[in-house]
């Protein structure tokens, strides 16, 4: 997949995903429901490569996707391989109205252990 973006971004441009968040491993289920997503582990442990199937709750409808598990450093070494000059972690930002939109402390739960994060990555 590294290669395949970074084969179809001039020099410059940069590339932007949401990934599971590699520097706090998930636990065998996260129920995030109240921001949007859960998602639970498939395999018997969690390892390089594990399995987990996620479920995205828009409305009254529901997306259920599976993905693997892996650590920083095998993304790290898939960006360094194709060639991307530059990548990072960032966190995902709450908007700043937050409190006044969705309640004073709506996003403390998710704050106190991100289930997700960006990765940026720069050709």
């Amino acid at each position: 997949m590294a290669q395949t973006v970074y084969d179809n971004l001039a020099p410059g441009q940069r590339f932007v995903a949401s990934i599971a968040n590699v520097l706090l491993p998930p636990r065998p289920v996260v129920d995030h429901r109240k921001y949007g997503f859960s998602f639970r582990l498939l395999d018997e442990t969690l390892h390089e490569g594990a399995r987990l199937r996620g479920t995205l709750y828009l409305g009254e409808r529901t997306v259920d996707f599976d993905f693997h598990w892996l650590p920083w450093e095998a993304y790290e070494e898939a960006f360094r391989a194709a060639g991307f000059r530059s990548w990072k972690i960032e966190p995902f930002l709450i908007p700043p109205d937050s409190d006044r939109t969705r309640g004073k402390g709506f996003w403390d739960e998710y704050l106190a252990a991100p289930s997700a994060m960006h990765i940026t990555c720069q050709k």
